[in-house]
């Protein structure tokens, strides 16, 4: 995916669709809520990956920041 969505972009793009959609305002707040509920659980997902991500950046690093010693001289 090359192109990044704008959250309110993406936000108003479904709550367009959804207005678009004949429904009681019952069935439409029931929905709006199950759009939030899935926002938040996406929100949720994207923070554990990235942190899980930088996780493994660390323990990269740790594991191969000593390359090599300096020589030390024996005269």
């Amino acid at each position: 995916m090359n192109r990044k969505l704008s959250r309110t972009n993406a936000g108003a793009t479904l709550q367009r669709r959804l207005d678009e959609i004949n429904m009681p305002s019952y069935e439409r707040l029931t929905a709006q809520a199950h759009l939030a509920r899935a926002e938040a659980i996406s929100d949720l997902i994207v923070a554990g990956v990235r942190a899980v991500q930088s996780l493994a950046t660390t323990i990269r690093e740790l594991l191969t920041w000593p390359k090599h010693r300096a020589s030390s001289s024996r005269n």
